[in-house]
């Protein structure tokens, strides 16, 4: 292994932890409560697997993060370290059949047809899946995912008629804004509608939120996030 990409990294990760920790006692929260997911899109397979190495030296809990299914199937095919696994990118329904199949956790399911689709595949493979809902919470025309009255229908009216899938959180990736502070308002408003939306989700008596990524996860932090996404802060650029 590369010694200094693995010190490289490790600087910056010991970097992010410590910037986690000031975030949370600015909002007087533990730091435990704050889930790593390592972004990892377009990251040379010997990165990840330093960063897998650096997890176990500094006790962090191993969260690897990709955009395509294509790229998870070459890491599960490289790589033999436990970690767990989350789909953060758009999904079409033709790949939900190996999305079930390579990911823990689905973060973008940003539709009702996607979920359904997931759904099916689960029960065809015999597994509970683990999902966030993307929830398009600056209304922004490039992005996907659900709206906040078609979220709180779905959760409501269909599912629970979805008994393959497991509703764990609520996702979002915020329009780009010129000044990262300027999405504070944004994790906000995801963090009260998910109070709004826990009432109606059977047998959860929390929600976790995923917002947050390397300009602005310290904003994220103090309005709630529970998984903040860090790709460049982490690894550097993308090859």
């Amino acid at each position: 292994m590369n010694e200094q990409l693995k010190d490289t990294i490790k600087r910056n990760a010991e970097g992010i932890l410590s910037r986690i920790a000031a975030a949370c006692a600015r909002s007087g929260r533990s730091a435990s409560d704050i889930t790593l997911v390592a972004a990892c899109k377009k990251q040379p397979l010997e990165k990840i697997e330093a960063y897998l190495e650096i997890c176990r030296e500094l006790s962090i809990k191993p969260v690897l993060a990709q955009n395509y299914v294509q790229e998870q199937r070459e890491i599960a095919q490289s790589i033999s370290a436990s970690y767990e696994s989350h789909l953060i990118g758009a999904l079409q329904k033709n790949k939900a059949k190996d999305a079930v199949r390579l990911f823990d956790v689905i973060e973008a399911v940003h539709s009702e047809e996607l979920a359904l689709e997931l759904n099916r595949h689960a029960k065809a493979q015999n597994k509970t899946q683990r999902i966030f809902l993307q929830i398009n919470i600056s209304s922004d025309e490039k992005k996907s995912g659900f709206d906040k009255n078609e979220a709180m229908h779905f959760v409501a009216e269909g599912l629970q008629q979805l008994d393959a899938l497991s509703l764990e959180g609520l996702m979002t990736i915020t329009r780009l804004y010129d000044q990262p502070s300027e999405a504070r308002p944004d994790f906000a408003a995801l963090r009260e509608f998910a109070t709004r939306l826990i009432p109606v989700v059977p047998n959860r008596p929390s929600l976790a939120l995923s917002m947050g990524m390397s300009d602005d996860f310290e904003y994220a932090i103090e309005e709630g996030a529970t998984h903040i996404r860090i790709g460049t802060a982490l690894f550097g650029a993308r090859q």
